[in-house]
């Protein structure tokens, strides 16, 4: 790509956006992550669901079925991880950058007060 001009300093780069055979849309009810020793920051993406059942049974009665009980399943919640990001310092940046901005066209949006904007953002006083 050729420098911009001394007539013309401005210059235009056209960015196209191709979709990878691995792209996929997931559902992130959650993140946890950390920085790694290299001073990567990774993000785990997960959802959160019951745990489905590994077995269950049911009785028929009168040749047709009755309740289903569950016999055995895990307790508690589980958290399927998606997809996890892994960025440099350069690319994090932009994206809190490009996420605060979005979440300032939401807050504009629905009318969150200051006082509540701070709340959720942790910054009450």
């Amino acid at each position: 790509m050729a420098g911009p001009s001394a007539a013309d300093p401005t210059q235009t780069v056209e960015v196209t956006y191709h979709k990878s055979n691995h792209f996929r849309v997931v559902l992130a009810e959650g993140c946890f992550g950390g920085v790694t020793p290299r001073g990567l920051i990774t993000s785990s993406f997960y959802n959160e669901r019951v745990p489905i059942p590994k077995t269950s049974k049911f009785e028929i009665v009168d040749g047709k079925p009755a309740a289903e009980q569950v016999t055995k399943s895990l307790e508690g919640l589980v958290r399927e991880v998606e997809v996890e990001v892994v960025m440099d310092l350069n690319t994090a940046i932009a994206y809190y950058i490009w996420l605060r901005d979005k979440l300032e066209n939401i807050r504009s949006i629905t009318g969150i007060s200051d006082a509540d904007w701070a709340v959720a953002m942790g910054n009450a006083k």
